[in-house]
């Protein structure tokens, strides 16, 4: 009886261990598959997808032309190399790593005789994004269109969240999404992922970068807590459905700029700068149309000046056919790369200049004084605010805070701790700072500037006043959500 039990428990062990170690080679072969697939280049590997993964890629019915694996936009391995690999000029290797007993592993993918590496991830056997592989254990946070992913909750806040809803209810209204659509992205929500710091993203996405929209996923992925720029992108893209993969960037980033500012930057500043630019001939909006064009000058003069134009465009056509002249100029890289600047076919000359002569520049900061100064709401050791009808009046040393009743309890701004490394942080709203050539203000709740005036940028190269040690200057009262007399104002404590 003893024989036969131990005969028993025996054979159970080793059918449990053959039954484990099949199951591993047909995961391995799984992962085999995909590779020498992916590599050829021809078929839908869905099938190697994760179901979870791949209906994320789907969930919000936006496409793109000629691709038959959009769950691996910009995760693929390069085309060249691919080639490289199927004329049989050059052989790869696969390291495979489980990284922990829950079935996830990292597949390094390396070609030696090219130095060329990209590592990819499964789970139990099937493919999931670096996304879903490195937030897989962050937070999440759901409102009514966003999904929320983030890395360091002290970071983020419910005010930069009620900032995004407002924003993408707006951007809904211009594109004339529809109420099915609407409800669409109410169920499947728009996929916002809030990173630490730049080093971050980079290890997510291989991008070098603060901010960006990756289409794999639909997913904004920054270290902004309200990066309408990419979500601008998304939302466009959500509108058209059918997308080509690549558009003239003089309307993408255009459109992104105008209706979404840059990471950081409110879309007003954006506008203002490319109105500068615009008039004082620095940059001409048809010296950058062509792709080649655009991409030989800085994003910080090359985003403004689309952006301006892009209002100008949108104002003059019409948002549907703004987007159709937007759909007009997006294809492959191939066709978008040698447009000619002259093949673009825009408005005349005549009605750009009549919509640039009747652009009222947002003047939410102007370098002046007071004689008044009577209606005095703040005064201390950092300097005094006064009441002048639409405007407050400042007059301060350099810089100072404002703190509102809104309490987030543990947030810390990033946007400070940047500009102000030692100081200490305690929840203000506002930071407002002077010098002689500059004013800024920051919302420290989104960390975005909100408002700037730059001598350097104006056209009459004002400086800002100054008298006994303190800078004075007028800002427009509805950069704030409430009055200053209901703010407590404080200096930085370094």
């Amino acid at each position: 009886m003893k024989r036969i039990l131990s005969f028993l428990v025996t054979s159970a062990l080793l059918f449990t261990k053959l039954i484990a170690q099949t199951s591993s080679v047909a995961g391995q072969s799984s992962i085999d598959k995909f590779f020498k697939e992916l590599i050829s280049d021809t078929t839908d590997l869905s099938i190697y997808c994760d179901s979870s993964e791949f209906e994320n890629s789907m969930r919000l019915g936006i496409k793109y032309e000629g691709v038959k694996n959009k769950f691996l936009i910009s995760y693929d391995i390069d085309k060249n190399v691919k080639d490289k690999i199927s004329n049989g000029s050059y052989n790869y290797e696969l390291k495979k790593v489980k990284v922990d007993n829950k079935g996830y592993e990292q597949v390094t993918f390396t070609v030696p005789d090219l130095s060329y590496t990209k590592d990819f991830y499964f789970h139990n056997g099937k493919y999931i994004s670096p996304v879903t592989f490195f937030t897989k254990s962050w937070k999440r946070l759901t409102t009514r269109y966003f999904s929320f992913i983030i890395s360091d909750t002290t970071h983020f806040n419910n005010y930069s969240s009620d900032q995004l809803e407002q924003y993408t209810e707006g951007m809904l209204s211009l594109l004339r999404i529809t109420e099915s659509e609407k409800d669409l992205l109410k169920s499947q929500k728009i996929k916002y992922i809030v990173c630490r710091d730049s080093a971050e993203i980079r290890k997510i996405t291989g991008f070098n970068t603060r901010g960006i929209y990756l289409l794999a996923g639909d997913e904004v992925i920054t270290t902004f807590n309200c990066h309408f720029h990419e979500l601008a992108h998304l939302l466009m893209n959500f509108k058209i459905k059918n997308n080509s993969l690549f558009c003239l960037p003089f309307l993408q980033e255009g459109f992104a700029s105008a209706t979404g500012g840059r990471g950081g930057i409110t879309r007003s500043i954006i506008a203002n700068i490319g109105y500068f630019l615009e008039k004082s001939g620095y940059i001409p909006y048809n010296s950058i149309i062509s792709y080649r064009d655009f991409s030989s000058e800085d994003a910080s003069v090359t985003y403004p000046v689309a952006a301006i134009y892009s209002l100008f465009l949108m104002n003059e056509l019409g948002i549907e056919s703004y987007i159709g002249l937007y759909r007009s100029y997006s294809g492959n890289f191939d066709f978008v790369s040698n447009i000619r600047t002259e093949e673009v076919k825009l408005p005349s000359v005549e009605k750009y200049k009549k919509f640039l002569s009747k652009f009222k520049r947002d003047e939410d900061i102007k370098p002046e004084s007071s004689p008044n100064k009577t209606k005095r709401i703040y005064s201390g050791s950092e300097g005094e605010i006064f009441d002048e009808n639409d405007y407050y009046l400042f007059r301060i040393k350099s810089d100072i805070l404002l703190k509102s009743n809104e309490n987030f309890q543990g947030y810390k701004s990033v946007r400070f701790g940047e500009l102000f490394p030692t100081a200490l942080y305690s929840g203000e709203k506002y930071l407002v700072s002077a010098q002689l050539r500059e004013v800024k203000i920051y919302n420290l709740f989104t960390n975005n500037l909100i408002a700037t005036y730059s001598t350097g940028l104006s056209f009459d190269q004002k400086t800002i006043p100054s008298e006994g040690g303190y800078f004075e200057f007028l800002v427009k009262k509805d950069i704030f959500n409430e009055g200053l007399d209901n703010l407590k104002i404080s200096e930085i404590k370094q």
